[in-house]
């Protein structure tokens, strides 16, 4: 099953990036209804930092990718 997973739907990379994409979207869209209360959670501030950490990286090799908005 996990050979058609990664045939059919993408890498773990690929199904990864999608999780945390869709994750930063859920951060900034609760900090946008509820006054940035989420800055001072460690998890989210060191989430945002791998976040564009890996956009730093895709950008350098053009490709698209999300990047959080600075605080």
């Amino acid at each position: 099953m996990s050979k058609d997973v990664l045939s059919d739907v993408g890498s773990y990379g690929k199904q990864i990036g999608q999780v945390a994409d869709a994750l930063l979207a859920v951060i900034e869209h609760l900090e946008a209804n509820h006054g940035g209360a989420l800055d001072e959670d460690k998890a989210i501030t060191a989430f945002r930092e791998l976040m564009h950490s890996v956009a730093t990286v895709k950008d350098r090799h053009g490709r698209h990718a999300c990047r959080p908005k600075r605080r």
